[in-house]
């Protein structure tokens, strides 16, 4: 936001504001435009709405597809009233259903887009609709030549969380199973102890007989479990028993039962989805523990955690993880013994009698024998080793790969660079090492399905896709290497592949058809469960699958999703927003490993457009008419196409409607058979995935090679299929693999350089004004060196060295507060500590303090506020307060908000390759109080390199400002901070003047140097300094190789431009490229190649991406518990991004 604030004369150059109107100019003309949006109906079509209710999780979710046919003068006014009717409409249909909602979330999404427009879940606020539209105006202005989702059809879908709706208490209910036992396609029977209980006891069933096997103990079953409830005295005749509520009654029973056997037991309860225990409660020194699983409201025995999450797997029930070997088990695991390798609960081993021997070979010193014996008979004394000089035991498998490097005391294995390195080093992108690829199968498939039918209950609406047509194609690494054999029908000659299987290509569907041809028909009713069953569990389990369908993320691949787990199987899943990027079923007792991945994120273009990209030899069928594939049309021949709206007329961009008239007049007479049409659509959208992925993986690993190998590397380049997700991570691996040199970009700690201490924001601000007002400095979180610490134990939140002096701000609620609590001393905190405990650990922790540190000063929070209310200066101060503390690199980092630009060939390759950029790691540089005053103008008076944090005033006027600020979660460039705050959407007003003062104008900057050089260049100024990351080693040829390398692929494979004919002119042409930019041509390679073409231009501009990542990526989680998602909710720490439902019971 651009502000003139009125203290000099207007500019002389004003500027236009930007509106969409603006920005879109080709989505306006005079026949669209309206009058505003009094009536908004008039503007847009409602194509479809559903709703849907979960009232196990209280969640709401509605989701309306529209299209904007022409556009009002207001059309950001128009999505807005779009957006806020679907809020509103969601908001009373979760009313309705008795739950009152207080979290929101919306996301809107279209094919146009990239990526989804999301807000995630939050309390529901009034500038909602506000953020909402921000974010898509912010993604439809990076999209001018994309078009918009204005004109086009997009998807808005709101969720409403009814937090408070929810149970407080956590619930694991069991009672008589249903359809024989519980239904878990994943778990092998002789993993668990089936129940199959006649009454409501099946917890009690299932507690008892596994106790009865892990203790070698028999039992006669049901008067055992009579037994043990009438001696725990548990009623036998409730309709369900709570495992929360009974497990505690029962464990403290054995416990108390079965002491002097020397048993101490502990149950786990394991859910379907869940590696870790849902529940549990025992000694936590137990040695025996007792593991029962929940589901379908049932509970079974587990004979084998570890078999439950894969073949040969193990599992340790102290640190809760899974593993294969106790070799790979976690180091730090109280239940492992580093000296044998074993792992369990009767470990580590214990020192026996006088025993003492030390292993020649190894080193380590033994006091059991039967370590000793253990660790030789395996083969922990060949692959561990201790330093006799600093007494770790290191692993030789992390030298393997560099044999001549040996154990450096002080060094220790970093698992953020995978390396060894001293702590205080810091760690650096390692170059790539690549390791041969394993053979593996590629399959691509598409999906069609009908949308007609509408559910409709008393909790939703909703249209059932309903899939009845799948194309795949099957083949693999090796037949890729014969173009004619993975071309060639597997059946066609009685051929078969070890890896691919019987079938080159496969279709599931509801009818049979004719004119395509494919190696095998499967004629089903549900073709996404035959679709499954074959992809999971009938091909090789030898060999990984790797599965693409394009633009999948959004729409196959979630149906995948909800089928698979329906299968027993609970993939490992990769998202952002709504849409998928990855889907991941780990090779287990049943199925092999199944990677899905959506190809639009390594080609991220339409479909057709990849015929064109890489030369294919394939002719698209445009065009499907997706609303006529209804059951209706099935074993039917029409005279003539459907109707043009059956092919989604309207929502094609002005160019598509061309197209598809010209088209649909020289098709309109034929016949039309929906069953040979899905055929043909969906096989013809297969091969040309196919052909495509198979030709990018050919040319990239051609692009990647390894220049100047070592003898015995692998010499094939890289995999993009198999080894990279996205296409910024495949140029981010071949930038490692043969450009970046070792211990050069620095990997930037994830609290950053500063190990801050967390502190409130209230202690900072009063710590500051006593600072301010005493004359004194006091250490605090925000010093070098962070909180002072007492007695090597305790930190305080303010410390005067000059008077000895501690000051402590207490929180009221998280240090139960005198005058706010009383004496509620059983009164249960947000710590989880009664007001009595939450006293007494602090009164200890202050008499610790008092004895090391001669004055110590507590103010409360309560008494803060009441010197607020009663002393000016100090408010004034607090509204003023200017965050010093250390330098966060991320707030100086502010996304790209394009509002026009002129078209520039190759912007962003041309910057990089002739930009300098910082390598290795900062030196922290903090500005003492005293020297915290300064007065920058000139860009010569910026004393450090790199990234600063300043208190900066803008100058009073400016045309275009420069430095960009956030507040309120508004990206600005104000001229005046108070006036942004106190004018949120803006505001035009005539004769308006500042009133403000330079400490309300300005505000604490994190900014490079570069743009602080610029600022200073047009007016700004500096008034203090606080500190600095300063980097000496800066690097001005870090991407000119890999630019130069891409960009020669690019002009090769398009030839001479035009203009340059003749030998003379193209040698001129050749030997500018060289000594201007450093790109070196050969004449021999100027041959067009639309395939090269696309590949290098896509890495040219998406190495960026990867180098911007943030280090809180989202998880996504399967939980079946409503109290899971109230703890996710209560965690301060984590942002519910979305919730959808995958089953009346379960959710992600």
């Amino acid at each position: 936001m651009a502000f003139n604030n009125g203290q000099n004369a207007p500019s002389s150059n004003k500027r236009a504001r930007f509106l969409i109107r603006d920005l879109l100019p080709h989505l306006f003309n005079d026949e669209q435009n309206g009058a505003g949006v009094n009536n908004p109906k008039n503007y847009y079509r409602q194509i479809d709405y559903e709703t849907t209710f979960n009232r196990k999780f209280a969640l709401m979710g509605t989701s309306g597809k529209f299209i904007i046919e022409k556009l009002p003068e207001n059309p950001e006014e128009l999505l807005r009233n779009i957006i806020h009717d679907c809020m509103t409409k969601t908001v009373e249909a979760s009313r309705n259903h008795s739950i009152e909602p207080d979290r929101l979330g919306a996301l809107i999404s279209s094919q146009l887009l990239d990526n989804d427009i999301w807000i995630p879940i939050r309390r529901i606020e009034n500038d909602t609709v506000d953020n909402i539209l921000n974010r898509f105006q912010l993604v439809s202005q990076s999209k001018i030549e994309k078009g918009s989702i204005l004109g086009q059809p997009f998807t808005v879908k709101i969720q409403t969380l009814g937090i408070s709706s929810l149970p407080k208490n956590q619930s694991i209910r069991g009672r008589a199973p249903q359809d024989n036992g519980t239904d878990d396609g994943q778990i092998k029977s002789e993993l668990l102890i089936k129940i199959a209980n006649p009454n409501n006891l099946c917890l009690f069933y299932a507690l008892e007989i596994t106790r009865k096997y892990v203790t070698k103990e028999l039992g006669i079953g049901m008067k055992d479990v009579l037994d043990l409830l009438k001696a725990a005295k548990i009623p036998h005749d409730l309709p369900e028993y709570d495992a929360v509520e009974y497990v505690p009654i029962i464990v403290d029973f054995w416990n108390n039962q079965y002491k002097d056997a020397g048993y101490k037991f502990r149950v786990f309860v394991f859910g379907r989805d869940n590696e870790k225990p849902i529940f549990k409660y025992g000694a936590e020194n137990f040695n025996v523990q007792v593991s029962i699983l929940h589901s379908n409201n049932h509970f079974d025995g587990i004979r084998n955690v570890g078999g439950m999450f894969g073949l040969r797997m193990k599992y340790c029930f102290t640190c809760e993880k899974k593993f294969r070997k106790s070799k790979e088990h976690d180091m730090k695991c109280k239940s492992r013994c580093n000296l044998c390798g074993r792992v369990g609960s009767e470990y580590p081993c214990v020192a026996s009698g006088n025993f003492y021997k030390k292993c020649d070979e190894c080193g380590k010193k033994y006091l059991n024998e039967d370590c000793f014996n253990h660790h030789k008979k395996s083969s922990n004394c060949r692959q561990t080793k201790i330093c006799e000089k600093c007494g770790v035991i290191w692993s030789m498998k992390n030298y393997k790969r560099e044999a001549e490097k040996k154990h450096v005391c002080g060094q220790k294995w970093c698992q953020i660079c995978r390396q060894f390195h001293s702590m205080d080093r810091g760690c650096f992108i390692r170059p790539l090492e690549l390791k041969k690829g394993a053979d593996y199968r590629l399959v691509t498939f598409d999906f069609e399905a009908t949308q007609n039918e509408v559910i409709k209950n008393d909790n939703d609406e909703r249209r059932v896709h309903k899939v009845n047509f799948i194309a795949a194609t099957v083949t693999c690494t090796k037949c890729m290497e014969n173009e004619q054999l993975w071309r060639s029908p597997l059946r066609q000659n009685g051929n078969s592949c070890a890896i691919c299987g019987n079938n080159r290509s496969i279709t599931f569907s509801h009818r049979p058809f004719n004119r395509t041809k494919v190696d095998k028909q499967i004629v089903t009713e549900n073709p996404l469960k035959f679709f499954i069953q074959w992809i999971l569990f009938e091909l090789n389990p030898q060999y990984t699958t790797m599965a693409f369908s394009h633009n999948g993320g959004r729409y196959d691949m979630i149906m995948v999703f909800k089928e698979i787990y329906m299968n027993g199987v609970a993939p490992s899943i990769i998202r952002r927003g709504n849409k998928l990027y990855e889907l991941k079923i780990p090779r287990n007792n049943k199925c092999n490993e199944v990677i899905f991945r959506d190809s639009y994120n390594l080609c991220p273009v339409a479909l057709g457009k990849l015929i064109g990209a890489f030369g294919l030899q394939v002719t698209e069928k445009q065009f499907f008419p997706h609303l006529a594939n209804i059951s209706a049309n099935y074993g039917r021949t029409l005279q003539q196409l459907p109707p043009k709206s059956d092919y989604l007329y309207e929502g094609m961009s002005p160019a598509k409607q061309n197209e598809f008239i010209k088209w649909y007049k020289e098709e309109k007479n034929n016949q039309f058979c929906l069953d040979e049409a899905l055929a043909e659509y969906c096989t013809n959208d297969v091969q040309i995935l196919t052909e495509a992925l198979i030709a990018f993986r050919k040319k990239f690993s051609e692009i990647s090679k390894k220049k100047n190998t070592q003898p015995g590397a692998a010499t094939e380049g890289i995999d993009i299929l198999k080894d990279a997700m996205t296409i910024a991570s495949a140029c981010m691996k071949h930038f490692r693999l043969n450009h970046l040199q070792p211990d050069h970009l620095a990997i930037v700690p994830e609290k950053g350089y500063e190990n801050i201490d967390n502190q409130s924001e209230l202690a900072l601000k009063y710590l500051q004004w006593y600072e301010e007002t005493k004359g004194v400095e006091i250490q605090s979180a925000h010093s070098e060196g962070g909180e002072f610490v007492v007695a090597e134990r305790y930190k305080v939140d303010g410390y005067i060295v000059a008077e000895d002096r501690a000051i402590e701000v207490n929180g009221c609620v998280w240090h139960a507060c005198q005058k706010c609590f009383g004496n509620e001393l059983d009164k249960i905190l947000p710590n989880g500590k009664t007001v009595g405990e939450t006293r007494e650990d602090d009164g200890k922790r202050l008499e610790i303090i008092k004895k090391h540190i001669k004055n110590v000063d507590i103010i409360w929070e309560c008494e803060i506020h009441q010197m607020l209310r009663h002393n000016k200066k100090m408010r004034k101060s607090f509204s003023n307060y200017h965050n010093k503390g250390p330098i966060n690199i991320r707030d100086c980092y502010f996304e790209q908000h394009k509002i026009a630009y002129l078209d520039f060939n190759s912007l962003y390759p041309s910057t990089i390759a002739t930009t300098s950029f910082p390598v290795g790691h900062p030196k922290v540089h903090v500005v003492p109080l005293a020297e915290q005053k300064v007065y920058w103008t000139r860009s010569d008076q910026i004393p450090f390199k790199g990234i600063l944090k300043v208190f900066l005033l803008p100058p009073p006027q400016l045309d275009v400002p420069v430095i960009p600020v956030k507040f309120d979660d508004r990206l600005l460039f104000p001229l005046c901070r108070k006036c942004s705050l106190a004018y949120p959407n803006g505001a035009n007003i005539k004769d308006y003047r500042c009133p403000h003062n330079d400490d309300e104008r300005g505000w604490v900057s994190t900014v490079t140097s570069i743009e602080l050089e610029e600022a200073l260049k047009v007016g700004y100024t500096v008034t203090r300094f606080y500190r600095a990351l300063h980097y000496e080693k800066w690097d001005e040829n870090l991407f000119k190789n890999y630019v130069a390398e891409f960009m020669a692929m690019k002009i090769h494979a398009s030839g001479f431009p035009e203009g340059i004919e003749g030998k003379e002119n193209e040698e001129k042409f050749i030997k500018e490229c060289k000594e201007k930019f450093g790109i070196e041509l050969q004449r021999e390679k100027m041959v067009p190649d639309q395939a090269m073409r696309y590949i290098s231009k896509l890495m040219l501009n998406s190495l960026w991406g990867r180098f911007s990542l943030r280090n809180t990526l989202s998880k996504s989680v399967i939980i079946n518990s409503p109290n899971e998602l109230l703890e996710f909710d209560n965690n301060k720490s984590i942002e519910i991004q979305s919730v959808d439902e995958l089953t009346d019971d379960t959710v992600y």
